[in-house]
């Protein structure tokens, strides 16, 4: 049927049946305006004529399969997170280039085979993968992946080379310059589950650099850090710790918190004491989104989701090339949780 049809593609067209055969497989625009035309004339007969393109016989003869895969880690709701935002980016960037896109959740004992490594691509019929195993990989799999499995992009995982992360040492440190600009002296950093994630091998590289950030920020102002990693701060208790953390007199000027939920509780525990936020207490959060609130960071979950593409697609276009790791920077996300300190 296909063989017939591009027979009287070419009859029509007037043009050569390696053109028109061109023209089909690479469906993106020509350069030149008379190609265009020709180009353009081809594939209204191919409409017209009811032409559809075979995927696999499209992808041996060109050698790829324009998809990409985005491949998570085998506990999903633990090991990989994707933000909307970010698969939104990642999706919208795709479609612009003409590719698709597979989502795939593979087993640890699966990824760590050494035999099947190097066909990842080929089993999942795409050219280059996301890989998107943020915590509990096991050892040894990242260099495996990255020796053996062909065009590959780590997204939120600490690794030298072909991957993208936002830059959370940057993020401690430009939450706490935030407060330091408002003249806070007294600047807590709070993240009551830090030590529960890392004795349950659950602690995100992120969360050590952030609180890092933080450190070298305040001592470069010559203060000392007041970290807050509170093992009894649970679902049930967290309300009470954070009273009894507002309620003492030295308290902290200003709070920096992972998340808006965190923020939320301190705030309510304010409400509870007769405090005012911002008034008598600042509240900053490092992983904001759009629509919220509290003042503090942005997460860069669209750039995230922009650079991942570029630099995968770099990656393809050189498969024996690395690419050094790139840091994406957020941005400061303007609330009215943020004031100068009480006098």
């Amino acid at each position: 049927m296909a063989i017939s049809i591009i027979r009287e593609i070419v009859q029509r067209s007037g043009a050569s049946r390696r053109t028109v055969l061109r023209v089909l497989a690479e469906g993106g625009p020509a350069c030149r305006p008379s190609l265009m035309a020709r180009a353009q004339q081809i594939r209204a007969l191919a409409d017209e004529l009811g032409y559809r393109p075979n995927a696999a016989a499209r992808a041996m003869n060109t050698g790829r399969f324009h998809a990409i895969g985005m491949l998570l880690g085998d506990d999903v709701r633990v090991s990989s997170h994707v933000p909307p935002t970010f698969l939104e980016e990642v999706l919208s960037l795709l479609a612009v280039s003409g590719l698709n896109m597979v989502m795939s959740s593979l087993s640890d004992v699966v990824l760590s085979d050494q035999q099947r490594a190097p066909n990842l691509l080929r089993e999942l019929a795409v050219d280059g993968l996301l890989v998107m195993y943020d915590v509990g990989a096991p050892e040894g799999l990242v260099d495996l992946l990255t020796r053996k499995a062909g065009p590959l992009i780590w997204v939120n995982r600490r690794v030298e080379q072909d991957g993208v992360r936002p830059d959370d040492i940057g993020a401690g440190r430009l939450a706490t310059e935030l407060a330091l600009r408002r003249g806070h002296r007294r600047i807590a950093y709070l993240d009551p589950l830090h030590e529960d994630d890392r004795r349950t091998n659950r602690l995100h590289y992120s969360k050590e650099d952030r609180l890092s950030g933080y450190r070298t920020q305040m001592e470069a102002a010559g203060l000392a850090p007041q970290v807050i990693l509170d093992p009894l701060w649970s679902e049930w208790n967290r309300l009470d710790s954070a009273r009894a953390m507002l309620a003492d007199p030295g308290r902290p000027s200003a709070f920096i918190c992972q998340n808006a939920v965190e923020a939320g509780i301190l705030m309510l525990g304010a409400s509870q004491l007769g405090l005012s936020v911002p008034r008598d207490v600042s509240l900053m959060i490092l992983t904001g989104g759009s629509g919220e609130c509290f003042s503090g960071l942005k997460q860069p979950d669209r750039e995230m989701g922009r650079a991942a593409v570029a630099q995968l697609t770099r990656r393809m276009a050189k498969t024996t090339i690395h690419l050094p790791t790139m840091l994406v920077p957020y941005t400061e996300q303007l609330g009215a949780t943020l004031a100068e300190p009480p006098r």
